[in-house]
């Protein structure tokens, strides 16, 4: 199993696809935090597809992740 994730510029039920960087968007931490602490989840893959709008977004995005574990 594994999850794509980033967080979303357009509002739920837009139809669009626009990546935002993890809480920042319309989605908020809350519901990573749920999916990387549930137990059923626990050896599923995550993929972070969020924006590099400068060198290390990414790294960062990946850091937000890892502190929502837990």
């Amino acid at each position: 199993m594994c999850w794509h994730c980033n967080d979303a510029k357009a509002a739920r039920g837009s139809k669009l696809d626009r990546h935002q960087h993890i809480g920042k968007g319309s989605i908020g931490y809350e519901p990573f935090r749920r999916l990387l602490n549930d137990p059923r989840l626990a050896h599923a893959a995550f993929i972070a597809e969020t924006p590099i709008d400068v060198p290390g977004d990414d790294r960062k995005n990946v850091a937000v992740l890892k502190r929502l574990v837990g």
